[in-house]
C-alpha cells in the first residue's frame, strides 16, 4: 500500500506542475494537487516503517478524502468544458482529474484493506487465551532454564547455550 501511495503522490505532483505550467505559471492555485502529492509522498515513505504503517495509511486515506471533497464539485462542471462555455476550462479539467485520482486511490485503499492478504494488524500479535497461557509458561520455563544454566556454567566444561537456545538439563 505504501508503494501505491507513493505512485499516486507522484501523479498528484505531476498534475499540479502540469496545471501550473499549462495555465501560464500565473495561477498558484494550480499547485494545490502538488501539495496533496507532497503530503502523500511523505506519508507513503513513512509507511515503509512497520510500526507506523496503519496510522500513516489511514492519514493518507484521509488526505485523499479531503482532496476528493475539495474537487468533486468540478465534476458537475465538466460538461461545460466540452460545450466551450466554461470560464476556466484548465482549472475544471485539473480539478476533475484530481477528483478522479482521489476516488481511484480511495477505491484501491478500501479494496486493499478488505483483502484477505492484508490483515488489519500483524499476525504475530494475535494471541488466543491458550497461546498466551503457553507463552507465559514457556517464559517461566526459559527463566528457570537460564537460572539452571547460570549455576551449571560455574562448573568447568558446561557452557550455557547461546541466546535463545534451550537448556536441556542432564
Amino acid at each position: 500500500m505504501s508503494n501505491l501511495t507513493i505512485g499516486f503522490s507522484l501523479a498528484y505532483i505531476l498534475l499540479g506542475l502540469a496545471g501550473f505550467v499549462l495555465t501560464g505559471s500565473t495561477h498558484y492555485t494550480a499547485l494545490i494537487p502538488a501539495g496533496f502529492g507532497l503530503v502523500l509522498l511523505i506519508l507513503g515513505l513513512a509507511a515503509k516503517k512497520e510500526n507506523l504503517r496503519m496510522h500513516v495509511m489511514h492519514t493518507a486515506v484521509l488526505v485523499a478524502l479531503l482532496a476528493f471533497a475539495g474537487t468533486a464539485r468540478s465534476l458537475s462542471r465538466l460538461p461545460s468544458v466540452f460545450d466551450h462555455t466554461a470560464e476556466r476550462p484548465a482549472a475544471i479539467v485539473t480539478q476533475s482529474i484530481n477528483a478522479g485520482l482521489s476516488l481511484a486511490y480511495l477505491a484501491l485503499a478500501i479494496h486493499y484493506s478488505m483483502s484477505p492478504l492484508s490483515p488489519p494488524f500483524p499476525s504475530n500479535r494475535i494471541l488466543s487465551a491458550n497461546s498466551s497461557a503457553q507463552l507465559a509458561t514457556s517464559s517461566l520455563r526459559s527463566r528457570q532454564a537460564e537460572a539452571i544454566c547460570r549455576k551449571a556454567s560455574r562448573k568447568p566444561g558446561r557452557p550455557c547455550p547461546p541466546e535463545g537456545g534451550k537448556y536441556v538439563p542432564p
